[in-house]
């Protein structure tokens, strides 16, 4: 007895070490090719435990590709799985604390990973498969362990088993595949062993024990329909109840997918619905034309990769709570709404059909599953598993309808008399300020609609202007000659007498007319926007200079007409990070902004002779922002804004309609705030070198404060990308370096003036402070001494290679400049040493050359920046000693130099760090420059207020002491 237990847990040994090297080669997407069984030696206890399973196999036909299909047709991803209630569970599990209200999902994947050749029992085909089961607070996402069955840590719990099993058919429940397996792994129990440590050092809980006693089934139906697509498997425990490997039953859910062949049913093929009543009224003008049903599956397939937003039916609040036909969970709790779900299509099959009398058809399944909107999309995208939240739909859409209709069931009835829930999608074709959506559908009771629990669940498909471009919603440029008269059709576009509606944009020029296709859109707040300009309107004097001097993105002359529209919408466009001005030493106030342009025209809404008013554009645009730019998954806030663009003056005045949640006690059409004003203005291109570019943004409420929709004004600021970053670089450098010379001859002007009148004037000089003439020659020799610009900085800001984007002639230019500048601040020095020497001479001082050394020894640019600010104050102290009736001091010297300093601090204050674009720092950049160039400290401000006054005390000493006579 003692030899066959011997020899038993050897075959056992080797079978497990054949199955752990399979698992090994398995990762976690089930989608790589894994080595294939070489030895099955459990025939004996599968025959016994899966005998009653046996008796009912029907007979096989001959098919050279079984094995294809059933590793193909048979394995399934990210089901679902549930445990009976007991004490046994399956496996420890630790919520993770890195993602807030997450849901801890119970997912199972299962893997045909091999089908022998040889049977080993009749009408049954011999196989292995891996299965992956566990709970996780991350998603759809299993690690790939190649040396354990077991992994586990803070919110993920991972169990590994091989299985090894036969495959049947049975005419059983309606005709159906069947799986039995017995599974092998090593099993997490509750009872932690002293030196048990993982990987990373922490004392494990739990004891892994070798356990080959485990029973797996599943079934699969053999047809593929609305009503029949569930797998349903139960997993078992073999040991003894009690037992450490003992554990309670689950059970599991998955569904067939796309490699099975589908069956539409011929009953569900004439269905007709229609949208919930205010969805109608959105899609007045019709829905997008199709031309075949081919183009439909394909469009419904690019439509489907977004999650639909399930919208509040605010005709009834008070079954707010409702999620139409769906049914939470457990895991739900009562303060769940509709507002924190999202709907997204998932297995999707569409064929196009024969066309009949020109109507073109296409049969459509799919299932509807609803899902948490704090969760991330690819956590639920891939997973396949039935609960209450699953909606299996099957319908037709009509080209001369243009909907798409469709029958629901719910996954956990899938009886055809319970399939008495319609789903209506439209796809219009017309935007508006109102209407922003390329799908709205609504799904609602067939029968006892009048008793139903719920009122029509309304979602809808909100996407990206730029990304409507792949929805085949932009066409491309067209040209035509026209000669009849065109006209105008209240903003959508215009109609030919003899052609039908089609939204474009006139320009003509040599009886041409370019057209430039838009989305078809119907704008319908322009006038009260422009009536919103015209009321903020600055003075013309204000205007004409701001137009005169500053050139804002337009149309560029000389281009192709779609080419130039597309330039400058893209100009337009704004993503950046802003910050609330009221709160900037707080992180969480940075906000991601995000405003691109859905439809750009000239405007002919305003007919005058003004050529100002030739620069106006009627505009829309869709703008979210979030306050956790950090985070993908973060709330967005969208508003959608309609409008004008002056391109003389670079502002946007704009109407905006904001989505409002339901607990807003105040009257609202459809959920959306339309109150809202919206005032954006962009930077000139003119001053790019100088300023960072920004756009400005004020959002105002115009609801009064009493209302509970009012909200305060709110501001935002935030950079844009922009071109010809180096030829700005170029032509700041330049700018700063002729700028320097200037001030230096100046510097030098003013000197000499003011020693030419010391020549002409001796009795001035011994009222010259010669700590006036100190500081100014040890600042203009710290400024000698620097080896960076002289005068001020360049103020440049995380630039990787410096200098760059210079041609041969701007870099001789600047150092001629350079060179020339240090030449004159040489000057400057020289002659304020000669005004030195004369003021000592008459003194009977000797001069202080032993204090020149101390420049060497001091911060050079401390020297520069700070001693020629106080030059004057000397001055002014000897000035109150002497009152003497002298002027030793030119206005032009003390008022000139004086200039000169504020120009160069006045200069530094309005310019902005220059900012490589390249470089991307999460918009610390931006943020750093919005902080330096907003908020300047007490002395920044002090500084040049003390240098007036001190040339202001010197004019008023100097005067005052002149006209006072003399004591005797």
């Amino acid at each position: 007895m003692h030899i066959e237990i011997s020899i038993r847990n050897l075959l056992a040994l080797a079978n497990l070490f054949v199955i752990l090297s399979l698992s090994a080669s398995y990762n976690h997407n089930l989608d790589e090719s894994s080595e294939i069984f070489t030895y099955y030696g459990r025939a004996a206890e599968i025959g016994k435990h899966c005998s009653s399973y046996l008796s009912l196999a029907s007979k096989l036909s001959p098919d050279a590709n079984r094995g294809i299909k059933i590793k193909r047709e048979l394995s399934f991803n990210y089901g679902d799985w549930e445990q009976e209630d007991g004490h046994a569970t399956l496996m420890p599990f630790n919520q993770s604390n890195r993602f807030e209200h997450s849901l801890a999902l119970k997912l199972v994947s299962f893997k045909v990973v091999d089908v022998s050749s040889v049977p080993h029992f009749e009408n049954t085909v011999s196989l292995g498969g891996i299965m992956s089961i566990g709970i996780s607070d991350e998603g759809s996402y299993f690690p790939s362990h190649k040396y354990f069955s077991f992994t586990k840590r803070p919110g993920l719990s991972v169990l590994k088993i091989a299985f090894e099993g036969v495959y049947l058919q049975s005419n059983e429940n309606g005709n159906e595949h069947l799986m039995c397996l017995l599974g092998n792994t090593t099993l997490p129990v509750p009872v932690p062993e002293p030196f048990n440590y993982d990987c990373n050092g922490n004392l494990l809980d739990y004891t892994l024990i070798q356990d080959d006693q485990i029973l797996l089934v599943l079934r699969y139906p053999q047809t593929f329909n609305l009503t029949s697509r569930v797998v349903r498997g139960e997993m078992q425990s073999l040991k003894q109840e009690g037992s450490l490997a003992y554990f309670d039953n689950v059970h599991i859910s998955s569904q067939l997918r796309h490699y099975s062949s589908y069956q539409f049913s011929s009953e569900l093929k004439s269905t007709s619905c229609d949208l919930y009543p205010y969805q109608q009224e959105l899609t007045t003008h019709g829905a997008k034309s199709l031309d075949t049903g081919y183009g439909f599956c394909s469009f419904l397939g690019q439509v489907i990769q977004q999650p639909f937003d399930v919208l509040q039916n605010y005709n009834d609040r008070h079954v707010a709570s409702k999620l139409g036909p769906f049914h939470l969970g457990k895991e739900f709790s009562s303060n769940w709404t509709q507002e924190n779900f999202r709907l997204l299509f998932q297995i999707l099959m569409c064929e196009e059909e024969a066309s009949t009398n020109d109507v073109q058809t296409a049969r459509v399944s799919a299932v509807l599953r609803a899902f948490p909107a704090s969760s991330p999309i690819y956590a639920w995208q891939e997973r396949t598993g039935l609960s209450g939240l699953t909606l299996f739909t099957e319908g037709t859409w009509n080209s001369a309808t243009r909907k798409l209709c469709m029958t629901g069931c719910v996954s956990s009835v899938l009886d055809s008399e319970e399939c008495n829930y319609q789903i209506s999608l439209h796809f219009p074709n017309v935007f508006s300020i109102k209407q922003r959506s390329v799908m709205l559908g609504s799904i609602y009771s067939i029968k006892n609609e009048t008793n139903t629990s719920f009122l029509p669940l309304l979602f809808d498909s909100l996407w990206r202007p730029s990304e409507l471009k792949n929805l085949g919603l932009y066409n491309n440029p067209q040209y035509e000659q026209q000669q009849q008269r065109l006209i105008p059709l209240g903003g959508i576009g215009y109609m030919d007498q003899k052609k039908p509606l089609r939204p474009v944009l006139y320009h003509v020029y040599n009886e041409t007319i370019y057209t430039y296709n838009n989305p078809y859109y119907n704008y319908s707040k322009v006038e009260l926007a422009a009536a919103n300009k015209k009321k903020n309107q600055p003075s013309k004097l204000f205007t004409f200079i701001k137009k005169l001097f500053l050139k804002y993105p337009t149309l560029v002359d000389g281009q192709d007409l779609h080419a130039s529209f597309d330039f400058l919408s893209n100009k337009l466009n704004v993503q950046g990070i802003s910050i609330h001005h009221q709160s900037l030493s707080n992180q969480n106030s940075r906000v991601l902004i995000r405003m691109e342009v859905l439809s750009l025209e000239i405007s002919y809404q305003h007919e005058t002779t003004e050529p100002e008013e030739k620069n106006l554009f009627n505009i829309s645009l869709h703008m979210t922002f979030s306050e956790r730019y950090f985070d993908e998954n973060a709330v967005t806030f969208p508003y959608f804004l309609e409008g004008i663009y002056d391109s003389l003056a670079g502002d946007m005045y704009l109407i905006g309609c904001r989505k409002v949640s339901s607990n807003d006690k105040s009257s609202v059409e459809h959920g959306l705030d339309c109150l809202v004003e919206v005032k954006v203005q962009y930077p000139s291109e003119s001053t790019r070198w100088l300023k960072f570019p920004s756009v400005e943004m004020t959002i105002t409420s115009q609801r009064s404060k009493e209302d509970a929709l009012h909200f305060e004004p709110i501001t935002f600021k935030t950079s844009i990308p922009y071109d010809k970053s180096e030829q700005n670089y170029a032509f700041r450098k330049i700018f700063e370096c002729a700028l320097r010379l200037l001030i230096s001859l100046a510097a030098v002007a003013i000197i000499w003036s003011q020693l030419r009148y010391m020549n002409t004037n001796e009795g001035c000089i011994p009222y010259m402070s010669l700590g006036t003439l100190s500081l100014l020659m040890f600042g203009y020799g710290a400024e000698l001494i620097r080896t960076s610009e002289l005068l001020f900085g360049s103020n440049e800001y995380s630039f990787r290679n410096l200098p760059y984007g210079f041609n041969g002639y701007q870099q001789a230019l600047l150092e001629a400049l350079q060179t020339s500048t240090r030449f004159l601040v040489l000057v400057s020095f020289l002659l304020t040493i000669k005004q030195y020497q004369k003021v000592s001479e008459v003194k009977n001082k000797p001069i202080a050359y032993y204090l020149l050394p101390a420049m060497l020894m001091i911060n050079p640019r401390i020297l520069a920046s700070k001693m020629q600010d106080f030059f004057l104050m000397p001055q002014v102290i000897e000035n109150k000693a002497w009152r003497c009736q002298v002027k030793s001091l030119r206005k032009t010297y003390y008022f000139g130099l004086t200039l000169l300093r504020l120009v160069i601090h006045f200069y530094d204050y309005i310019r902005d760090p220059l900012v490589d674009p390249f470089v991307s720092d999460g918009g610390d950049s931006f943020i750093n420059n919005q902080v330096g160039s907003d908020f300047f400290s007490i002395f920044d401000i002090m500084i040049p207020i003390i240098m007036v006054l001190f040339a202001c005390v010197i004019s008023i000493q100097q005067s005052w002491n002149y006209l006072k006579p003399k004591s005797p």
